[in-house]
């Protein structure tokens, strides 16, 4: 009868442990299978990739300073190209010059013409002495003449002020000032004109000594042209660099003619800034002037630097400008890559407030509707561990990639996704092994 007993016992404890691996098993087969996240506390951050190129805060055109008239060039060898860095002194292109000798020969002629005259009319007043009377008439009209000049320039300076700045302005105000000061020097100088013409000046005096003056202007001007023009023939022949400088564009290719007025050359300015200018994607998250930036160089060099300014391009499209140092530049390639190419540019943004983290995927719904399923565990008779959907509406604050901020959840609830089947509110789930 024990036997009997011992064994039925043994039959039922047998019958409960299939039943218990067969029921296990059913559940694992018919059970939906989910990957759980942890509700994470903190401030949403996110990696921006971006490709900065080579500008600077200031350019300028390489030309000559002043060219004498009658000369022109015509661009012989090209020795810089777009991204070159050069120095100060530096050869950018060789010239021709061209119309040299016909300008010098011009005059000369003029000079020569003014020195006969200047004789002719030393021998025609040979005798002439200027009396006090006449100087004093000739330093009277110089000060009028002078006074009218000055008068000139500070009504067109009180015009201009009108028409910017309007009537009611300091800068209008203090242009009519100088104006009525000006205007009280001319009546004085006229004043002094009229007492100096009861004396008066003889005719011949007066002859001579505009007909001097005349004839000084004239070659005082041609000497002055002669000088450019000998100057241009030994500085013009080559264009070098003022100063160490980028070469940003190259306006002319040899065989051009070229007046010289005109830049043949677009390079860095003197202490400019060196650049990388990036454009932002539509969804990007805003940047703050200051916000690190790291840049990849040659090999594993690595530039740290940070953003200085925020623009837009000509298609309206946010730019950002990251300074560099002259010296990192080098580090990161050369000038002409970086001008063409760019740089990889990477910002690590982090949000100002924290908030509920969980992956982007684990939130469902539609925009200004969404919800996650949070999970119920409980043990069942058998000691299982039975997981249950719980519907939570959230709020989306922001998103950066795959993660996203959220309000509504609190710190270190369990939320189910990338669920193997559908799922609903009340679904019992198990995770993924």
């Amino acid at each position: 009868m024990k036997r009997k007993a011992l064994k039925g016992l043994l039959i039922l404890l047998c019958v409960l442990v299939i039943c218990f691996f067969f029921s296990g098993t059913v559940k694992t087969l018919t059970t939906a299978k989910v990957k759980l996240t942890s509700v994470q506390w903190g401030k949403l951050k996110s990696t921006l990739n971006l490709t900065g190129y080579l500008t600077f805060s200031q350019t300028e055109g390489v030309s000559f300073p002043s060219v004498p008239e009658g000369v022109s060039f015509t661009v012989g060898k090209m020795y810089a190209a777009p991204g070159a860095f050069v120095q100060a002194g530096e050869t950018l292109l060789d010239t021709e010059i061209t119309g040299l000798q016909e300008a010098r020969e011009a005059q000369e002629s003029a000079l020569l013409a003014a020195e006969k005259e200047m004789l002719a009319l030393e021998r025609q007043y040979a005798g002439l002495r200027l009396t006090r009377s006449d100087q004093a008439w000739l330093e009277a009209y110089d000060a009028l003449l002078s006074a009218r000049q000055e008068a000139w320039e500070k009504q067109i300076a009180l015009n201009a002020a009108e028409k910017t700045a309007g009537q009611d302005s300091t800068e209008f105000a203090d242009a009519q000032a100088a104006l009525t000061k000006a205007r009280q020097m001319e009546e004085q100088a006229q004043s002094a004109l009229d007492r100096a013409a009861r004396a008066g000046i003889s005719e011949d005096a007066y002859q001579y000594t505009m007909q001097k003056r005349r004839l000084e202007e004239t070659m005082k001007a041609a000497a002055q042209r002669l000088t450019d023009l000998k100057t241009a023939q030994e500085t013009m022949r080559s264009v070098r660099a003022a100063h160490d400088c980028y070469v940003v564009e190259v306006l002319l290719s040899p065989g051009d003619a070229w007046d010289g007025s005109h830049p043949a050359l677009t390079v860095s300015a003197e202490n400019a800034d060196c650049i990388l200018r990036a454009t932002l994607p539509d969804d990007a998250r805003p940047i703050a002037p200051g916000t690190a930036v790291q840049i990849a160089g040659r090999g594993d060099a690595q530039v740290k630097a940070g953003v200085t300014a925020l623009g837009y391009d000509k298609e309206g499209k946010t730019t950002v400008d990251v300074t560099v140092k002259p010296e990192d530049v080098s580090k990161l390639g050369a000038g002409y890559r970086l001008m063409r190419q760019g740089a990889s540019m990477t910002v690590n943004l982090t949000a100002d407030s924290a908030a509920s983290l969980l992956p982007a995927a684990a939130v469902r719904g539609s925009e200004g509707n969404g919800y996650v399923f949070t999970v119920s565990s409980s043990y069942n008779a058998f000691g299982q561990r039975v997981s249950v959907l719980q519907k939570q509406s959230v709020e989306v604050l922001d998103a950066a990639g795959d993660m996203v901020a959220l309000n509504g959840l609190g710190d270190m609830m369990q939320v189910a996704y990338m669920e193997d089947r559908s799922v609903s509110e009340g679904s019992e789930v198990m995770e993924y092994e």
